[in-house]
Formats: structure tokens, sequence, C-alpha cells
């Protein structure tokens, strides 16, 4: 059954819209739009940088904008607060969101729980929102957040970069083969064996305020000055 999912707005906004969300999106009991009502929780559980570092921050605030009644929690792995959006934390501290720091990787990461987390654990969270996982050991532990949460809903942010070739001419489309030992794709094979229901996006670029990569102001620039923009291959594809 295929789950469209509001929160997929963020993405959308700051994705690469030659392959915009590569969503592979199933629920094992019923659709479930993500509107999130007044006094629901949200955790986002947020990487410590790369082409995904803006999405916690971006998230939030958008969350908080169409459901002023959500209680928003991000749960971030330990990361260096000199750079953005990390150095912007304070505005969203200053919306309500409640901002856990935690080592979830690294040497000391390895005893860390959900049990062992001041300021998330013996909590529950209507919905989960991974934006950090890379391996199975990570999705082992996000999972255990929503399953211990009874969560409604489990959002990956996965990653488009698991297909295995370009059959042809873009785009590709969800069912197009993917690597199984693409990190990602491994991440999401635990959350299919979950028996939790879940949502999973694919981005491939992401862009917008405060993110860290500067792989498209090349494009952009040229976008904005009304330049030609070269495309790979004949160009056909769009």
């Amino acid at each position: 059954m295929m789950l469209f999912v509001i929160i997929a707005f963020a993405m959308i906004f700051h994705c690469n819209s030659l392959l915009l969300s590569k969503v592979n999106s199933y629920s094992r009991l019923r659709s479930i739009n993500m509107i999130v009502k007044s006094g629901e929780s949200v955790l986002i559980v947020q990487n410590k940088g790369g082409g995904h570092g803006s999405i916690g921050y971006q998230l939030s605030k958008t969350l908080l904008s169409q459901y002023p009644g959500a209680k928003v929690s991000i749960l971030q792995d330990k990361c260096s607060y000199s750079k953005e959006p990390f150095s912007s934390y304070n505005e969203l501290e200053s919306l309500g969101v409640s901002i856990v720091v935690s080592e979830l990787t690294g040497s000391n990461s390895g005893s860390t729980t959900f049990s062992s987390i001041e300021g998330i654990k013996g909590k529950s969270y209507d919905y989960v929102i991974d934006n950090w996982s890379k391996d199975e050991k990570n999705a082992t532990f996000v999972a255990d957040i929503a399953k211990n949460s009874a969560t409604k809903q489990l959002i990956f942010i996965s990653s488009a970069g698991m297909y295995s070739g370009i059959p042809g001419l873009q785009p590709l489309v969800e069912t197009d083969s993917v690597k199984s030992s693409n990190g990602p794709r491994k991440v999401e094979t635990v959350y299919e064996k979950a028996g939790i229901p879940f949502t999973f996006l694919r981005p491939q670029y992401i862009y917008g305020n405060k993110i860290s990569k500067r792989y498209l102001d090349f494009f952009i620039g040229r976008i904005v000055r009304k330049l030609p923009v070269p495309v790979p291959l004949s160009g056909d594809q769009l």
C-alpha cells in the first residue's frame, strides 16, 4: 500500500528535481498521512553533517510552522557547532525545539542505548524521523526507539545513491534495481522487517539555506543568470 506522507514537503523544497524524491513507501497496517496533532511528538535523529546535514534543522522549522502544537525534539549526533546548520540551533531552541546531543557514532558510542540518553530516555514519540542511520547497527538503535514509543510512523531519509545503474535515460523509478550492499538500503531492510509502519525517502541532491555542500552552485548560478545549463547525454531525459 502506498504511503503518502506530508513530511515529504521538507525534502521536496530542497531536492534536485530531476531525481526528486525516490520514495519507496509501504505500510503493513494502513495508509497514513503525517498530520501531527496538537501535543503529539516528533523525534528527529540527526547526523553530524554531509549532504543531509541541514534536513533536521529545516524539518524542525517546517513542522512547527505547519503544526504549532507539535513537540519537536532532535537527537543530535555529537558534532562541530561551529558549522551550519548546527551553529544556528539556538534559533530552533528559541522556537521550542528540544535538542539532545549524544555521541551516537565514534569510539565512545558502543554502549549508547535509547534508555541511556538523558533527555529522551523514558519518553515516547508519535513519529520518528531517521536522518542518521548508515548501517544495520544504526537502524536497530532507531528501530528500538520507535518500538519502545509505539511510534505511528518511522520515516527514513534514505538515498538515491543505492541504485545500481541507469538502464537508459533518467529519471529512475522506485522499482529500478538497487545495490544490496549499499548502506542506506541495508537500513531500509532492517525497517522492513521491524514491524513498524514506515516510509523511505530517497533524495539525490539536497540544496538550500545552511547546507554545507555546494555541488549545485554552478547549475543554480547559471539558471538564475539565464545561461545555458549543460546536462549529461543528449538532454532527451528532460
